[in-house]
């Protein structure tokens, strides 16, 4: 039996259609063995835009903007493995998915400009990405996505080991 604890994100515009679907497919399948999940739809929260001001550069840990994407930053912390599903808009992240992933411009801040991390886990932690795509299969359809998340998890001292790409989801 698995102990582990993901933060799963859904990160499409649509409840309950393909990405919620194979989100909540893997994360049944993570429950059965044992594994604890916490998902939150971005569609419940308000997440502003970054606007590029720095002060997260000279102020650790702090962003200047006050909305909900404080509850990501104490998420980011609290848990060290991930999950974070996506539909994909030309080849990557939704909006939704972006403007949060952008705005983890914090956690790389903290990251980079301090003597000390955002996070304090000593072991890198699980992410897994899910991917749906409404066109057929072509090369490189999910490598935007890919990208982006591995430089945002890798952020969170955490390492993709799963992308599961779905395509052709529109011929349903």
């Amino acid at each position: 039996m698995s102990n582990e604890r993901y933060f799963a994100i859904m990160a499409s515009h649509r409840k309950n259609k393909n990405t919620d679907t194979a989100l909540m497919k893997y994360i049944e399948k993570l429950e059965k063995e044992g594994a604890y999940v916490e998902k939150v739809n971005l569609l419940d929260y308000d997440i502003k835009i970054c606007t590029s001001c720095y002060y997260c550069s000279r102020n650790f840990k702090k962003c200047v903007i006050k909305d909900d994407m404080n509850f990501f930053y104490e998420k980011f912390e609290e848990y060290d493995n991930f999950i974070f599903a996506t539909p994909v808009f030309f080849n990557n992240l939704s909006t939704l998915g972006k403007i949060m992933v952008d705005r983890s411009q914090m956690v790389y801040a903290a990251n980079t400009f301090f003597s000390k991390n955002f996070k304090n886990n000593k072991e890198r932690g699980k992410a897994v990405i899910i991917s749906t795509a409404g066109a057929p299969f072509y090369e490189d359809q999910f490598t935007g996505v890919e990208s982006t998340l591995k430089l945002f998890f890798n952020n969170l001292n955490a390492d993709v080991v799963n992308h599961i790409r779905i395509s052709n989801t529109d011929s349903n």
